[in-house]
C-alpha cells in the first residue's frame, strides 16, 4: 500500500508500531511460512519514505534490532509525525 501512495507526489512516512514492529526486525519469515519482505523495504527506501518504529513498542516486546533503513523513534516523534500528516491511513 505505501508503494503505492508514493505514486502521487505526496511524502510517505511508515510509522511500525505495537506488533507491527516485529516487521521492521530483521526476522526470519521462512519460519513461519512467509515471504521475504527485503523487496518491499529496498523499494521504500528508493522512493525516499521514511521508515520509523516506535520505541516504546520495540521495548515492550524486546527488540533491538532494527532492518537498515527503519530508524526507532520515541513516541513524541511517532505524535508529531501524525498529527502533522494530512492523511493517515492505518493498516
Amino acid at each position: 500500500m505505501s508503494v503505492g501512495l508514493t505514486l502521487r507526489e505526496d511524502k510517505v512516512t511508515v510509522i511500525f508500531m505495537d506488533d507491527g514492529v516485529y516487521t521492521a526486525t530483521p526476522i526470519k519469515p521462512e519460519l513461519v511460512n512467509l515471504k521475504p519482505l527485503n523487496k518491499e523495504f529496498e523499494a521504500l527506501s528508493m522512493l525516499k519514505c521514511s521508515l520509523l518504529a516506535d520505541k516504546f513498542s520495540m521495548e515492550k516486546r524486546g527488540i533491538s534490532n532494527l532492518l537498515a533503513n527503519v530508524k526507532a523513534a520515541g513516541r513524541e516523534e511517532i505524535v508529531k509525525t501524525i498529527t502533522e500528516s494530512d492523511i493517515v491511513i492505518p493498516f
